[in-house]
């Protein structure tokens, strides 16, 4: 600092106290700036409460470091201000609205955007092909969880829209995987119990197919009687054969075979219709819902054969409403000679 200093005991009064004055006034001009005293270091400060540079800007600085607080501030006075909770960076702006900048070591989500998307995962729409693409990594495309998707034809104004969606009480959650590859034919779709879907020709589901059978079935199943026995008839009238009556579920947009087996008793002979004299004539007719639905089949006429096979005699119902349909076998000796004999048959109506 250039400081004149006296010789005590040599210099005379004047020039002791005219060296002194000098000194002291570049005392008061000390202000640690270049020539004006050693500079202050970090060590020589003890800032102790809050430090404003006056509106001033802080320049040339490498990093600023903060401590890292357990929440974020919340004071009266923390606005306008960058702090760090738990080594993450927030904004507090002059409301007071704590903003939060990163976050899982990226860019934090801001409203309106997606939470939480952070590198290596992104989110990109592709404008040369209009569509978004969804990465959890470089190549690497993310699994989405979300409610219905309603999809539309691309680049087309106000298009209508398919929307695929849970069932509303879905009891547990289950994935579908797609096809492996597609049929080199149309084939039905299958599932397995994996949801694995699948392709499969109507062969196949044809073997893998138990259709219900009984006196009485549903859709798609075989209604059979019980067997016929030995059932006579020596009138021109038509009676109900015994047992041959059978009630099944159609769906009245397919054709219906009716027709007679035999009943496979075993060891007994029968599963045919017989006339005891030449003269006799056979005639059975099928009743669907107590009406004939079909003109009276002569089947056996005693001028000729006095025996048949039960399996040549059968219909082909076309004209079946959707619902339970009753069919019934009857039959008459129409010449009233001789007796007309179905023996062990049975009745077996299905949708063909």
């Amino acid at each position: 600092m250039a400081l004149i200093l006296p010789t005590v005991g040599s210099d005379p009064g004047p020039d002791y106290a005219t060296h002194l004055n000098a000194s002291l006034s570049i005392i008061d001009a000390h202000d640690h700036t270049s020539g004006n005293g050693v500079k202050i270091t970090p060590s020589g400060l003890n800032i102790n409460t809050d430090l404003s540079i006056g509106s001033n800007n802080l320049t040339s600085i490498r990093s600023s470091r903060f401590i890292s607080n357990a929440a974020v501030l919340a004071l009266g006075t923390d606005l306008n201000c960058v702090n760090v909770v738990n080594g993450d960076l927030y904004f507090n702006d002059g409301s007071g609205n704590k903003v939060r900048i990163t976050q899982a070591g990226g860019v934090a989500g801001s409203p309106g955007s997606i939470g939480s998307l952070t590198a290596p995962a992104s989110a990109t729409y592709v404008a040369a092909n209009t569509k978004f693409v969804w990465q959890a990594d470089a190549n690497k495309y993310a699994a989405m969880d979300n409610g219905a998707v309603t999809i539309r034809e691309t680049n087309v104004a106000s298009a209508n829209g398919i929307t695929i969606q849970s069932p509303s009480s879905l009891a547990a959650a289950y994935s579908l995987t797609l096809l492996t590859a597609l049929p080199g034919s149309t084939q039905w779709l299958s599932c397995d119990s994996s949801g694995n879907l699948g392709a499969v020709s109507s062969n196949t589901i044809a073997q893998g197919v138990t259709r219900a059978n009984g006196t009485t079935v549903g859709l798609l199943g075989v209604a059979i009687s019980a067997s016929s026995g030995v059932f006579n008839s020596t009138t021109a009238v038509y009676a109900d054969i015994t047992n041959l009556s059978v009630t099944i579920t159609v769906s009245g947009s397919r054709p219906i075979f009716v027709g007679m087996v035999p009943a496979d008793t075993p060891g007994a002979v029968g599963g045919n219709i017989t006339l005891s004299a030449s003269t006799a004539q056979a005639r059975v007719r099928v009743l669907r819902d107590g009406t004939n639905f079909s003109a009276d089949s002569t089947v056996l006429n005693g001028g000729g054969s006095t025996s048949i096979p039960c399996g040549s005699v059968f219909w082909i119902d076309t004209g079946a409403a959707a619902g339970a349909r009753t069919y019934k076998l009857q039959l008459m000796n129409a010449s009233g000679a001789g007796t007309a004999t179905v023996n062990t048959s049975r009745l077996v109506v299905y949708e063909i």
